[in-house]
């Protein structure tokens, strides 16, 4: 039976192939070669191509249809006799006052829309954030004989590793310096047997260490293994423990703002 996921030494790599990091040749040669691997990234791609789809403004037919429709009711309206210099007041002000509501309406309509599409872009930001950093972090790890950062200044330890700094940083309004657990400061990964349940990084609130699930009630999470998931809190996996406190800027008199 073919497996449903891809193989679990390959997991990295392929998230690296398909944000556009990372080496490509070994990939696409092991991609030609297995047949799991290859149907799990065709997956991945089509959830991207869902997720494009949906903040595309195209994506919304229905209400551009509605307000294609008012406008051609509104144009074919009885017109008013007369110059409008010539209409009585009561008359102009009763048109301001309607074309006004009109306005309100459609503000009303579109406003939700476009905070709705807002807030998805900076969800699916996150994420890919946090698995840049995911990835990161282990090549960190294999270029320092297997140890991860120091948790006082991890981000330091893999701006070499990443394109921009921003990366550390959760896009939305409102974010901050992504959490790294304490206890993972200068680990060894030799010690690290379930690479899949350990957390390396989370979506961080004003104090260390506290979990914000900032993207409608949910935040990004990164395990040692390479994937990325939204959750609403932080879990309870099988040899790890919650951390006891972060190794982020904030916790050692540094601004856990992103920079200027």
């Amino acid at each position: 039976m073919t497996p449903k996921g891809p193989c679990e030494e390959w997991k990295v790599a392929l998230s690296a192939y398909l944000d556009g990091e990372g080496p490509t040749a070994c990939v696409v040669e092991h991609l030609r070669e297995c047949e799991s691997c290859r149907r799990w990234v065709a997956d991945v791609e089509w959830d991207e191509r869902l997720v494009r789809e949906t903040l595309s403004v195209d994506g919304q037919p229905k209400f551009v249809d509605d307000v294609m429709a008012e406008v051609r009711r509104i144009a074919a309206a009885e017109p008013l006799p007369g110059p409008a210099a010539w209409l009585p007041r009561r008359f102009r002000w009763a048109e301001m006052a309607a074309l006004a509501a009109v306005a309100a309406l459609l503000i009303a309509i579109v406003a939700p829309l476009f905070m709705g599409v807002r807030a998805n872009a900076a969800k699916t930001l996150c994420l890919n954030n946090a698995r840049l950093v995911a990835y990161a972090t282990r090549v960190y790890a294999n270029d320092h004989w297997d140890h991860m950062p120091s948790g006082d200044r991890w981000d330091r330890s893999l701006r070499p590793y990443v394109h921009s700094e921003l990366v550390f940083y959760c896009p939305a309004p409102n974010g901050m310096l992504y959490g790294f657990p304490a206890e993972l400061s200068g680990e060894s990964l030799q010690a690290m047997v379930y690479p899949s349940a350990t957390l390396t990084l989370f979506d961080q609130g004003p104090r260390p260490g506290d979990f914000a699930p900032r993207h409608h009630g949910v935040g990004s999470v990164a395990f040692l293994d390479g994937h990325v998931t939204a959750l609403p809190s932080l879990p309870d996996l099988p040899g790890i423990s919650r951390p006891a406190g972060p190794a982020s800027s904030a916790a050692h008199g540094r601004s856990a703002g992103p920079p200027e």
